[in-house]
């Protein structure tokens, strides 16, 4: 198959809502919701697949998120793809209240960017009390916590240094 047709082929699977991605020596698709009529596509792509991974490399193409180039947390609707940074995803319940204001411009990942740090959705104790840990900056500088209980006039949203969030199971220890 020639460059042009895998390209074309690419083209095809994209506009017809397959999503793909060079995953080590693998092409990933992921396809839209409803799947629709994509199964000559994939067949195709199957066959090809050498070819369609090659191009795919030499194009640059990866998970990035196409709007902001960020490779952080990712999710798909009927909209299309769209990123944590970008913005958060409103079908989960986790993320209720969270704004692109509340991200301040964070890149931000939905596991921990250290082995030493708490882990999102673990509750986790801060300095303003037990919160639930939504989601962490790439850099694991900060996280963002939901606060259980907020007292009066503080926000329910916060980001707190790493050093300031202690996981449910050292605090839990602590106060054994």
């Amino acid at each position: 198959m020639s460059t042009a047709s895998v390209l074309d082929l690419i083209r095809e699977a994209e506009a017809a809502g397959i999503r793909l991605r060079v995953d080590g020596d693998k092409v990933k698709a992921a396809l839209p919701d409803p799947p629709g009529p994509v199964a000559p596509i994939l067949a195709r792509l199957r066959q090809h697949r050498t070819e369609v991974r090659q191009a795919l490399s030499a194009t640059g193409r990866d998970d990035a998120c196409p709007a902001c180039g960020t490779a952080a947390y990712r999710w798909q609707d009927a909209a299309g793809w769209h990123c944590g940074k970008c913005e958060p995803n409103p079908r989960a319940a986790r993320w209720a209240g969270v704004t692109l204001a509340t991200l301040g411009d964070r890149a931000i990942s939905l596991t921990p960017p250290a082995r030493d740090l708490p882990t999102p959705r673990e509750w986790v104790m801060t300095p303003a009390g037990l919160a639930d840990l939504l989601c962490w900056e790439v850099s694991g500088a900060e996280g963002l916590v939901r606060l259980f209980r907020p007292r009066q006039g503080q926000p329910a949203l916060v980001w707190f240094p790493s050093e300031r969030i202690v996981g449910e199971i050292e605090w839990a220890r602590k106060r054994a």
